[in-house]
């Protein structure tokens, strides 16, 4: 087996600013919040103990298996996201270190998927 995983994380949740655009990461955590406004696009934030980011999905130009993994998670599961790096479309999010940069992702592995927390 080899341990060259296409998931191994690249950066943390906390590392990426705007000298990362354009490259390609993978970030692995925890989901922290889950948004689909039904404008095509779902955003999701994963934490680790580094920080926060903001995972987007695009329903038009991402694959549709990854479009349909991300509907399916919720608050607490652990994934793992590939994607490229992009400045936050609308604007950043000054409550969060990396609120001016956010994730397209490409692919997305569910590493763990949690049962019904019995409070958030």
């Amino acid at each position: 087996m080899s341990s060259e995983s296409p998931y191994r994380r690249t950066h943390t949740c906390g590392q990426l600013r705007p000298e990362h655009v354009g490259h390609s990461v993978v970030i692995c955590g925890w989901v922290d919040a889950y948004r689909d406004h039904g404008t095509g696009l779902v955003f999701i934030d994963v934490r680790d103990r580094f920080g926060i980011t903001q995972l987007v999905f695009d329903r038009e130009d991402a694959p549709q298996e990854v479009v349909a993994r991300a509907d399916r998670l919720r608050h607490e599961d652990v994934i793992a996201a590939h994607g490229k790096v992009r400045i936050r479309v609308g604007g950043p999010n000054p409550k969060h270190k990396t609120g001016e940069v956010e994730v397209v992702v490409t692919r997305l592995e569910v590493l763990n998927k949690t049962e019904t927390p019995p409070f958030l």
